[in-house]
């Protein structure tokens, strides 16, 4: 708001101080520029909540200290925009009164909430009054909102309240009659018939009648005031321009004013008389007069060039007089004066103004620094200004010396007082002193823009201060203070912290923010202070407030803006004899009440000189006098004089309007009233667009007011804003109190927080209706699912019944089924067992017999029938025990026998099979002897499984150990990392015989043990194996252990060896994930220790003794570094059964030469070593199985194009295609015919043979071309790649074998093996060969000679290469030529 503002102060004759009583006026103008929607105003209101009203030419107006918000026709629907007067009922609407019309004057009752307006005849249903076209007509509310209006002629009162309505009071003694004023009695006072002055009740009664019959009465513009109730001239003429005035008072009574207060009258003037108090001064709208003194305050001068008409008045409840004028509203206060200016530039010329820097009082006489102006003096009273001092611009000035004034400048001036002389003191290290203090007998402390200095008290020489000791960073501060507290104790007052000092210590303390424990406070720059009796600190401190510091509890308190201080940058703070602080500031002068913590504030509208004060223009004189200094001169008062003070004005805050969009109507609502009579207000869910706009109703300055809000429930902290509004949005549901709080600019807050009920309203899905419907509907839901659950549950249950009969029904056939089909079975194994061994017989006697032959091949024939016949019926024998232990046919006949003799017997029949396999097999007991009972043939099968299971999984150079215990009572073994698969219930306190195997091979897998008893189990990929197995020994173990109630257990023998190192093995990983180390597996059967049954027949003999195979190899001795061809293709034969590589060697006997490989690595080592013509192999083999063999053979270089025939008992279509996808060339299935075998291998012969012809001349380059779409096997990609190698190097006659096989990256060995595999020549053939080719091609070039060909292919000789070419092609060199160029 752009506002004209003039600060007046009114000294009778001098700008000085006078010893005439002050008073300050403060005047702001308002026009159509700041808001208003027309220039003439013709009526003042100021309505129950506080807002200012004007009734313009064109619209009412309504201000909130901040703008004007208009009200027309138009916009509101008023009958008129012209607003000739406004009153105000007890329901809070505005009586509007328009122009007279016709005699006539129109009325709208207008609602301030809702914007909206209604005529008056609409409302009551009665005609407009009628009006006086010279008088006039008025309309007035009184202060319990009762409505006064009149009938111009005939004459009748008019009153309206909500209460008691519309009331019409005719008075037929009057012709006309029009009100003027209205009084706090519900009386109003009227002119009837133009000379008398009546005084009437609402029912029409004459209380008081002034009657003149002579002239005219004009009743003047005012309020009631001051026991005043108006003023009203008498005028004998119309030429009578003076009148007699006359005063009114709230009693009725009259009293003739003196001439002195009269004012002339004019066509376009209306006379104001406001009784300014009870001792007689009249506020005239421009002029405060007084009966004794005449004019005390005059405005006029200051409003030079502005016409003042007066059209309305009016004084509101703050105490602010409103004058409405044809142009514009004047806003004008008027308060006693109880500051006093000196060196006051009463003009708004900046340049005049001075701004004061350092002020002394010394005696009757005040000093002063005037910033570019020099030093100046005048007395007390404001008079005998002088000039003192003129060069450079001064800051501080402190009486140090009787008689004496130090200023600060770029040197310390010396002042004396006495003779006008002074002194220069050069500063040593530059800057300005602005602050100084006794310090010593010897030195003053002196303080400036940079740190400190020491001044002599005798020579005014100045020195530099050293002792900062640890707070170096005061030398580079900016010091405005020093001064001692209570008990002597100096303080330092400084930008970067408040510090102590001593005389000889120097420096010793610094307060400040990044202070610990009790040199904490809470801001860094520190401007002045002062310490009260009860020793507490306030600190003035540079926009951080007012601190109250108690130093002995090291505790503090801030005072700011938000606690009402009108601003944070204090300069001086000092105490009056109440208690009471007063401080300057950049706005304007506080005086602060530190026991009830409350500010009031003054400002230039109070007298001041300006609003901004300086740092260090400060001093309080002996007498308690203060002076302040700002930038308009200085500001002096006496705090007793302020203890008379009226209280402060109160600022209320309101809600000026509510905005919320309605979705119904789909537009913006006001919904003001609705909020200011509730103090609510409800949110829809997701609403962003409500507005609660509000005001401080404060009348001065209001531009600079600060509010803040807070949503109590919600927030913790205040939100300070300056925008008088709130957008409330994004709430979260719920209710919560908004509080709303002003602070105007010189620090007073609002009289009372606005408290609002805000209420988000949940969506509708979470109200409590829509909840307890869904409850409703959950709980019905539940109770239609349970009937038809119920329903269900006994359809269920039918169904289940019947399926149930049905199931029994079925399960009771299959019964019968399976007990038939038990009973065909037992027929069945029993048949089996007659018809498997009637032929076993005749084979094992046969080969028996032919055992006794002397032909050695026959005898090998002859035991290989005879030792697999033996395992044939070993398998029959097991299968058919497994029959009868699940029928529970097998009984068990127990003896008593020499247990460990018997155990000893029965490992000495697999000695030779393990020393065939290179494994170790050893028996261990303690006991020499132990007679006990047991099955010998039971034990036998329960050893001899054991035993063959540990030394095929026992690698070779191994060891098997067997061994007998006794315990003298039973002991588990799940302690010792045992999984026990069967343990016993009886016999637990008695002794027991443990049987212990153990072995060396690979372990078993943990997740495996559990499992390895199970029939027909079988370990994927068992490494070490050497050969497979049926998965039914380990099954028929604990069977027979069971049947002899005897235990079972197994486990992974740890990875420590006996004396406690740690060995390799295999690695395994528990369930856990932690990793394990196995040395080979170890059974433990435990049997009972008992010696009931009768004693064996005789001695226990040995079982018979198991022999392995022991086929004659006839190793070949081949040279495969020999040109010369071999003989019989060499096959490598891979297979870890003996007896099946037996029986393929005597297939292959006599057309092949067979070396043999026991295990799939073996076989790589040895493909590798020998490059056999061919390779057939098992495919279930330990270490690597037949298909690992494949896929490392077939993708290694030396050995990819050797043909790969495997051979397997794996007869599924998938593990041919796994084979075939290794690269295996062939795949024979077992039991196989030996013609099948022979055929098989010599296809792969036949086929390699057209593949060396093939790769020979691809070798030499004569090959034909090989298809694009063709892939490229790894032989074309080396054999490429060997001519492409050495045909750069042709030329070269060093060329040979080493150098290629360099270039190959291979070994000679390896390189000549492959190249004679691959293509039947050698690597020297081949070179000589591919020479030759090349030679053959040259010689078909004319230009070059015989020799020079030679010398291209690396022939050093040409005679030995003509005759090499021609034993090669049968045409020398030159015949060559000769028959290729016909």
């Amino acid at each position: 708001m752009k506002a004209v503002s003039f600060i007046l102060g009114i000294l009778l004759g001098l700008c000085w101080v006078t010893k005439a009583q002050q008073f300050a006026a403060s005047v702001q103008h308002y026009g159509p520029e700041n808001g208003l929607s027309h220039r003439e105003i013709n009526a003042i209101l100021q309505d129950r909540r506080g807002f200012m009203w004007f009734g313009t030419r064109f619209g009412l107006n309504r201000f909130d200290g901040l703008k004007f918000t208009t009200y027309t026709k138009e916009r509101n629907g008023l009958d008129f925009d012209e607003i000739e007067a406004i009153a105000e009922d007890a329901d809070g609407l505005l009586w509007l009164m328009g122009p007279n019309t016709e005699g006539k004057r129109q009325i709208t009752l207008f609602n301030p909430l809702t914007g909206t307006a209604v005529s008056f005849e609409e409302k009551f249903k009665k005609r407009s009054l009628t009006s006086s076209q010279i008088y006039g007509q008025r309309m007035f509310g009184s202060p319990d909102g009762t409505i006064f209006l009149a009938n111009y002629q005939p004459a009748t009162l008019v009153s309206y309240h909500p209460r008691s309505g519309l009331h019409y009071v005719p008075l037929a003694r009057y012709k006309n009659l029009v009100i003027h004023h209205v009084t706090a009695r519900n009386t109003v006072w009227a002119i009837a018939d133009g000379n008398q002055l009546v005084e009437l009740t609402a029912d029409g009664r004459v209380l008081h009648t002034f009657r003149h019959d002579v002239g005219t009465i004009s009743v003047d513009l005012g309020t009631p005031h001051a026991g005043t109730e108006f003023f009203y001239t008498a005028y004998r003429s119309d030429t009578d321009l003076q009148g007699v005035l006359y005063r009114v008072d709230t009693l009725g009574n009259r009293r003739q004013l003196p001439a002195s207060l009269r004012q002339d009258r004019t066509a376009f003037f209306s006379p104001i008389y406001y009784a300014f108090d009870r001792s007689g001064m009249i506020w005239t709208g421009t002029q405060l007069r007084s009966v004794t003194k005449g004019i005390l305050l005059d405005l006029k001068e200051q409003l030079a060039g502005q016409s003042i008409d007066n059209r309305c008045f009016f004084a509101d409840r703050n105490g602010w007089m409103w004058l409405g004028t044809s142009f514009g509203a004047y806003q004008v206060k008027v308060t006693e004066n109880y500051f006093h200016r000196f060196f006051y530039e009463p003009t708004t010329i900046q340049e005049k103004a001075a701004s004061i820097r350092g002020i002394s009082v010394i005696g009757d006489k005040l000093y002063a620094n005037l910033e570019k102006k020099g030093l100046f003096s005048c007395d007390l009273s404001g008079e005998l200004v002088r000039k003192l001092l003129v060069s450079g611009i001064s800051y501080g000035l402190t009486n140090s010396q009787p008689g004496k004034l130090k200023i600060g400048q770029i040197d310390l001036v010396t002042y004396d007082i006495r003779t006008d002389s002074q002194t220069l003191s050069p500063l040593p290290n530059g800057g300005s002193i602005w602050t100084m203090s006794p310090f010593s007998n010897q030195h003053f402390l002196a303080g400036g823009i940079v740190g400190l200095w020491l001044v002599e008290t005798k020579t005014g020489q100045v020195l530099p201060f050293t002792r900062y000791n640890q707070f170096p960073e005061l030398a580079k501060s900016h010091v405005l203070y020093i001064g001692a507290d209570r008990q002597g104790t100096l303080w330092i007052c400084a930008t970067t912290g408040l510090y102590t000092v001593d005389p000889s210590r120097g420096i010793t303390a610094r307060y400040w923010s990044g202070g610990k424990g009790h040199f904490r406070l809470p801001a860094d720059s520190y401007q002045h202070f002062y310490q009260d009796s009860q020793g507490l600190f306030w600190l003035a401190t540079a926009n951080a407030g007012l601190i109250r510091w108690n130093r002995q509890q090291n505790t503090y308190r801030q005072f700011r803006r938000t606690d009402g201080l009108s601003n944070d940058n204090i300069y001086a703070v000092y105490a009056d004899r109440r208690g009471h602080l007063w401080l300057s500031s950049d706005y304007g002068i506080m005086q602060f009440d530190p026991v009830r913590m409350t500010t009031r504030s003054y400002t230039v509208q109070d007298g001041i000189t300006h609003n901004e004060f300086n740092r260090i223009a400060h001093v309080q004189a002996p007498n308690g006098q203060l002076y302040f200094g700002g930038l308009n001169g200085i500001t002096a008062f006496n705090p007793p004089d302020f203890e008379r003070e009226k209280p402060p004005i109160t600022l209320p805050l309101q809600i000026v309007s509510f905005r919320q969009f309605d979705n119904a109507l789909d537009k913006l609502v006001d919904k003001t009233e609705e909020v200011v009579k509730s103090n609510r207000i409800s949110l829809q869910p997701g609403d962003r667009t409500s507005v609660l706009d509000f005001a401080l109703l404060n009348y001065a300055d209001a531009q600079k007011n600060v509010y803040a809000y807070q949503f109590k429930g919600l927030d913790k902290e205040w939100t300070y804003q300056t925008e008088p509004s709130i957008r409330l949005s994004n709430l979260p549901y719920g209710e919560y109190q908004l509080l709303i709080k002003g602070q105007a600019a010189d620090g007073q807050m609002s009289s009372a927080n606005l408290t609002i009920q805000v209420i988000v309203q949940r969506p509708f899905y979470l109200r409590n209706w829509f909840l307890m419907l869904m409850l409703f509907l959950l709980i019905g839901s539940v109770w239609g699912w349970g009937r038809w659950r119920a329903w269900r549950h006994q359809q269920e249950q039918a169904r289940l019944q019947t399926q149930i009969k049905e199931a029994t029904e079925l399960i009771a056939q299959q019964a019968q089924d399976l007990l038939r089909l038990d009973e065909t079975k037992s027929r069945l194994f029993a048949n089996i067992s007659h018809e498997f061994r009637t032929p076993l017989t005749v084979i094992l006697g046969m080969a028996a017999s032919l055992n006794q032959k002397f032909d050695p091949e026959l005898r090998q024939m002859a035991s290989l029938i005879e030792r697999n016949g033996s395992n044939l019926l070993r398998l029959i024998n097991q299968i058919l025990d497994l029959s009868k232990l699940e029928a529970g046919e097998m009984a068990i006949h127990l003896e008593r026998a020499d247990l460990v003799n018997f155990v000893g017997y029965v490992g000495e029949s697999f000695h030779a099979i393990a020393q065939a396999k290179g494994v170790h097999l050893q028996f261990q007991s303690k006991e020499a002897h132990c007679e006990a009972d047991f099955n010998k043939d039971k034990l036998q099968d329960i050893l001899a499984n054991l035993l063959v299971n540990a030394l095929r999984f026992t690698p070779t150079g191994g060891q098997v150990i067997y061994r007998v215990a006794v315990q003298n009572r039973w002991h588990s073994l799940t302690a010792a990392g045992y999984h026990e698969e069967l343990t016993p219930t009886s016999h637990l306190d008695q002794p027991w015989i443990q049987i212990t195997v153990s072995d060396t091979g690979p372990g078993i897998e943990p997740v495996s043990l559990p499992r390895i008893f199970d029939r027909f189990y079988q370990r994927e990929n068992p490494q070490n194996a050497s050969g497979g197995g049926t998965g039914i020994g380990l099954s028929l173990v604990r069977e027979l252990v069971g049947l002899m109630q005897g235990g079972l257990a197994v486990r992974n023998r740890p990875g420590m060896d006996g004396h406690g190192q740690e060995e390799t093995g295999q690695l395994w990983s528990n369930n856990s994930g932690q990793a394990l180390y196995s040395r080979g597996a170890e059974f433990v059967v435990s049997l009972p220790l008992t010696r009931r049954a009768p004693l064996a027949e005789g001695q226990v003999s040995a079982p018979s003794s198991i022999h392995p195979a022991q086929p004659q190899w006839g190793e070949p001795t081949l040279d495969v570094t020999s040109e010369r061809p071999v003989v019989l293709p060499v096959v490598l034969l891979v297979e870890d059964n003996e007896d099946v590589a037996t029986y393929i060697q005597i297939c292959l006997r006599g057309e092949y030469q067979v070396i043999r490989a026991e295990n799939g690595q073996v076989g790589i080592d040895q493909a590798l070593a020998t490059s056999p013509d061919l390779i057939l192999s098992d495919v279930m083999m330990p270490l690597k199985d037949g298909f690992a063999l494949c896929d490392t053979l077939k993708h290694d270089e030396r050995t990819s194009h050797i043909p790969i025939v495997l051979l397997t008992a794996r007869a599924e279509v998938r593990d041919r295609i796994a084979g075939l996808r290794r690269g295996a060339d062939a795949y024979l299935v077992k039991p196989f015919s030996p013609e099948e075998l022979m055929i098989v291998l010599s296809n792969q012969l036949q086929i390699r043979r057209l593949l060396q012809r093939y790769y020979s001349q691809l070798a030499l380059g004569v090959a034909e071309p090989i298809p694009n779409d063709a892939p490229e096997t790894g032989e074309d990609q080396f054999l490429l790649r060997l001519r492409s190698n050495v045909l750069p190097h042709l030329d070269n006659p060093a060329l040979d074998i080493e150098m290629i096989c360099t270039m190959m990256g291979t070994s000679r060995n390896s390189l000549h093996r492959k190249m004679t595999a691959l293509t039947g020549l050698s690597m020297n053939r081949y070179l000589r060969t591919l020479r030759l080719q090349k030679a053959k091609d040259l010689l078909l070039l004319p230009d070059l000679t015989i020799t020079q060909v030679a010398d291209a292919v690396g022939f050093q000789d040409p005679s030995y290469f003509g005759r090499v070419f021609a034993e090669e092609f049968g045409l020398s060199p030159s015949q060559y030529r000769d028959v290729n160029k016909k």
